[in-house]
């Protein structure tokens, strides 16, 4: 664009990002609103406002970043469908227009609305029920399955918990103590169901993976054994009476540590901001997960430095040459095989807890195997004494040996 050409200036239709997101302060009470600085009512919290106040974000927060390329197709298309639907004011120029029906009366909304209202009261009710209060009659086509279902696997724990996890922070709907592990639940409202063929949707598994870490963590601060933590999400239908889908994410450690934590420091890197959190993981503490990737890659390096170490042997034997002690590896095993295995003796020593406190709950104890000792060649016993005109050599794993040949004139010529 040339100089000389005007360039736009903002419209009144032009798309609005709202800064606004959920904060919590670092003991686990919410900040989703604070006070305006003329002190003339309250306002949304915002990043400005986590950074003066030093705020977690929440887990919805940092999932923002996630792009979610059916759901923007489908605002965007309720939007046009809105403008074009949409009656026009007298003298109503388009930008004040397209204005009034996105901005404003949010008619595009308007389907979405009503879902979320019914949303709402379905969380709501389930919201009651597990805190000991009566829920609305009329929504007990609605929920008495899913509260049947739920009472199936254990008795409530604690519902609506805030969990503060490593610089973030979350309210998980319902965490219950069942028999030989905890459950951590999180409620969902849906038009369409899952399929269950296909699992929860990824978002969704992030986010209970992100409270079961988190949880994970609030017990190993309180000096408790752990047992098995198995999140999950509860899908339930908007449109027909008792109709819901339950799944669990089984493996959430690596969903979290591939999958969520990695979200963090993205989210940090792109906001510039990591709050002071004393209650953040030292990142030496390594996950179960980290600690098996460790202990295979330890023992496959073994088995490398094994196989190595035989083909040497083999292959000295076949060519029958002189033995050097410095063609074979170190009595320790390679390098690489010495550095993975401080490294996993690292990573299994930061997973001990500090002390032994008084436990939550009975104790699973875990029994992690050692990896196989490195093989290595034994020292290969040489003659104190070689008698003259001989030479040592390896074959086979002794040391034997052999004359010496003489050198042959070369013929005159």
């Amino acid at each position: 664009m040339s100089d000389t050409q005007p360039k736009p200036t903002p419209t009144a239709a032009r798309v609005r990002h709202d800064s606004s997101a959920h904060y919590y302060r670092l003991d686990g009470s919410p900040c989703h609103e604070v006070q305006k600085a003329d002190k003339s009512g309250m306002t949304k919290t915002t990043l400005a406002h986590a950074r003066k106040f030093n705020l977690l974000p929440s887990v919805t927060t940092i999932l923002r970043l996630l792009d979610k390329p059916q759901l923007n197709a489908w605002k965007t298309e309720q939007a046009v469908l809105a403008v074009l639907t949409a009656k026009r004011l007298p003298d109503e120029g388009d930008d004040a227009f397209v204005a009034r029906v996105l901005h404003e009366e949010e008619q595009q909304d308007q389907e979405a609305k009503i879902a979320r209202e019914k949303g709402t009261a379905l969380h709501d009710g389930l919201m009651l029920y597990f805190g000991g209060e009566a829920y609305p009659e009329e929504l007990k086509p609605w929920l008495e399955p899913v509260i049947n279902a739920l009472l199936a696997f254990g008795e409530r724990a604690s519902s609506e918990i805030v969990l503060v996890g490593d610089d973030y922070a979350g309210c998980t709907d319902l965490i219950q103590d069942c028999e030989g592990c905890w459950r951590i639940w999180d409620y969902k409202s849906a038009k369409n169901l899952p399929d269950r063929n296909k699992g929860a949707w990824e978002e969704h598994q992030l986010q209970v993976s992100a409270y079961a870490k988190s949880y994970q963590n609030k017990l190993k601060r309180a000096g408790a054994q752990l047992k098995p933590i198995i999140p999950g999400i509860i899908y339930i239908s908007t449109t027909a009476q008792g109709q819901y889908v339950i799944f669990e994410v089984e493996n959430w450690e690596d969903t979290y540590a591939r999958g969520f934590a990695p979200l963090i420091s993205h989210w940090q890197w792109k906001n510039n901001y990591r709050p002071e959190n004393p209650n953040r993981v030292p990142e030496a503490a390594a996950t179960s997960v980290e600690v098996e990737n460790m202990r295979q890659h330890y023992i496959e390096a073994n088995e490398r430095t094994a196989k190595l170490e035989q083909e040497l042997k083999d292959k000295l034997a076949a060519l029958d040459v002189e033995y050097l002690p410095k063609d074979l590896p170190p009595a320790q095993g390679s390098p690489e095989l010495a550095a993975l295995r401080a490294r996993l003796e690292a990573l299994e020593a930061a997973q001990k807890p500090a002390a032994p406190a008084q436990p939550l709950h009975p104790a699973m104890p875990v029994t992690i195997p050692k990896p196989a000792p490195v093989s290595t060649a034994p020292p290969l016993p040489t003659p104190k004494t070689v008698p003259p005109g001989k030479k040592v050599v390896w074959s086979s794993g002794t040391p034997t040996t052999t004359p010496v040949e003489a050198p042959q004139p070369m013929p005159l010529q």
